[in-house]
């Protein structure tokens, strides 16, 4: 499927901000430092968004009647502020700040209408406000209106100079989508990139592979005549980017799991051939969001 420029425009506002979740934990800082080095070499505005309160309204309204939620507020305040001093020592002043009243999810969401890209961090245990993987990071990819990175592992790590950005593949819209992310990031960060297909439910719905299913080899043809197809128009947009095919029998998961190994980053569409409108993220999407050792990207096509 070759790249249109509507497919260039859709995954992310040409020249909205860069988004960034921030809760004072050094997971959000790892995430803060990431937003940050996008948004400069992207020439982007920085915006830094702090969400308190929790997402329940019982929760405000005890605040209130405790005579807390001022207390709350500043608090709140002081975690904006002092994040928003870091960022501004490594951007300069194209960055501002929001406070939202309420989750942190459905504050990102919102923000993410007007974002080029929003950005979290990931914490795999519990807290009482933090930016959590499984409270913000798994609804934000699934319903973000662009695209979302959230910054995995626990230390800031130089990768190797020829890390890849590593592109997961289906054939569907969403892939050709994430692909146009990947390779922009590609050439953002002059690596290599890695164009990713398993093969083995290729065939589930797809119309040139109807009944009878077809052998293996016939699988195996039609998979890397499938990357091929996607990645073609992106190939001839960024010239300078040395990719690599990668298609082979297996379940998604755990091949782009292997390809995350050592990579800068790997970036998916938030579901596959399977999913239901949007609502619910795909099973390869949320098996990297909790398990990869690099950094993830989910691309949304609007």
């Amino acid at each position: 499927m070759a790249a249109t420029q509507e497919d260039v425009t859709r995954v992310g506002l040409e020249h909205g901000p860069v988004v960034v979740g921030v809760d004072g934990s050094p997971e959000s800082y790892r995430a803060l430092d990431w937003a940050a080095a996008y948004a400069r070499d992207t020439d982007r505005d920085l915006r830094l968004v702090h969400a308190y309160g929790g997402g329940a309204a019982a929760l405000r309204l005890e605040l209130a009647a405790q005579g807390a939620e001022v207390g709350h507020t500043r608090e709140a305040q002081q975690v904006l502020e002092t994040a928003t001093g870091y960022a501004r020592s490594l951007v300069g002043d194209r960055v501002d700040g929001a406070l939202h009243l309420g989750g942190a999810a459905g504050a990102l969401r919102e923000e993410s209408r007007s974002a080029a890209v929003v950005v979290v961090g990931s914490r795999d245990h519990g807290g009482l406000t933090g930016l959590l993987l499984g409270a913000v990071g798994v609804p934000l990819s699934a319903h973000a209106a662009c695209p979302v990175v959230v910054v995995r592992g626990r230390e800031r790590q130089e990768p190797k100079p020829d890390a890849p950005v590593v592109v997961g593949l289906d054939g569907s819209g969403e892939s050709g989508a994430a692909v146009g992310f990947a390779m922009a990031e590609a050439q953002r960060l002059g690596s290599p990139l890695t164009a990713v297909l398993a093969w083995d439910e290729l065939w589930i719905g797809a119309p040139e592979l109807a009944d009878p299913v077809p052998d293996k080899p016939s699988l195996q043809e039609a998979a890397v005549r499938m990357v091929s197809e996607t990645i073609a128009g992106w190939t001839e947009r960024y010239p300078d980017v040395r990719v690599t095919r990668v298609v082979e029998r297996g379940h998604p998961a755990p091949v782009l799991l292997r390809e995350a190994q050592g990579a800068r980053l790997v970036v998916v569409g938030s579901r596959g051939r399977g999913g239901f409108g949007g609502l619910l993220l795909g099973s390869t999407s949320q098996t990297l969001l909790h398990r990869s050792p690099t950094t993830v990207a989910v691309v949304r096509r609007a």
